[in-house]
């Protein structure tokens, strides 16, 4: 009885150094913006002369992921030995966090399983006219006759707007009208204008109304007081706002602010006032707090 025990003991130590040695997993990152890629790689060693399947990832689309690729491969035999190597790339489009469930994996009746791995996806601010995708044509499919006829009177036209094109570049040069600039602060005011005007807050678009508000306020204390806050995380910016020249309360009135956004930025909870006119309103007393204690400089 004793000498089965010990043999048992010696079976579970040895399942276990498999367990570890022969099969592990590992990922790149934690932390992507919108569509950015997470490469997971699988290494496992198995015997030279047999060829078992490689770790399935479908559970990871049910659960707010992508698989863009999966690559593998065997290495060269050595020792009776070879090593299964897969590289799978994932994204994500869902903001907030997603966790990448345990995968299992079996062996030589020895199952594997990788560790649950918590992924942050953070927004990403899209400005317009940029494209988010390359469209590209439909190959192979033959085009009608006056498909053609179309591109020949295109082309007509093309040439005679670049000779007008021409004559208009070759007209008498008046003298370059004088612009003034935008301060910072009249910049900032516009795009609190705008965003005012916008559909974000009526058509329930918290996030990303606050998102913009946010930006705006961080762009303005970059560009007005050299406060490096775009690249800032939220714990950075409140530690670089510390050297505006504000004073305690107002600093502490507009960390709150800051923590709060985040809040409704990232952890989608609902905002506390029903009128975006609040919150712009907040936004322009800081902006004239920093714009005072500016000009007094």
């Amino acid at each position: 009885m004793k000498k089965l025990l010990f043999s048992s003991l010696i079976l579970i130590i040895a399942l276990t150094h498999v367990n570890g040695q022969d099969a592990s997993w590992s990922v790149d990152t934690t932390v992507i913006r919108l569509g950015e890629p997470i490469t997971v790689q699988f290494r496992a060693m198995v015997d030279a002369d047999s060829t078992p399947r490689f770790p399935n990832y479908a559970t990871w689309e049910a659960h707010s992921f992508i698989v863009l690729s999966n690559d593998t491969a065997f290495s060269k035999p050595k020792k009776g030995r070879k090593e299964m190597q897969q590289t799978v790339v994932v994204t994500s489009f869902d903001t907030g966090f997603a966790v990448l469930e345990p995968i299992l994996w079996s062996y030589n009746d020895v199952e594997y399983e990788s560790d649950p791995t918590m992924i942050e996806v953070q927004w990403v601010m899209i400005e317009e006219g940029v494209d988010l995708f390359d469209i590209k044509d439909v190959l192979g499919v033959p085009y009608p006759w006056y498909v053609y006829v179309i591109l020949l009177i295109l082309v007509v036209l093309l040439f005679l707007a670049i000779l007008k094109l021409l004559k208009w570049y070759r007209r008498p040069k008046l003298p370059p009208l004088q612009v003034e600039l935008q301060t910072p602060y009249e910049w900032a005011l516009e795009r609190l204008q705008h965003l005012e005007s916008s559909d974000l807050w009526a058509s329930e678009k918290y996030g990303l109304f606050f998102l913009e508000l946010t930006t705006i306020l961080r762009q303005y204390m970059e560009r007005a007081h050299g406060v490096r806050a775009m690249e800032a995380t939220m714990d950075e910016l409140l530690r670089r706002i510390g050297d505006l020249p504000l004073t305690d309360d107002q600093l502490s009135h507009m960390s709150e602010f800051l923590r709060r956004s985040e809040l409704i930025k990232y952890a989608k909870q609902l905002p506390s006032r029903d009128s975006s006119i609040h919150y712009i309103n907040e936004v322009k007393t800081f902006l004239n707090w920093l714009n005072k204690s500016n000009s007094d400089v």
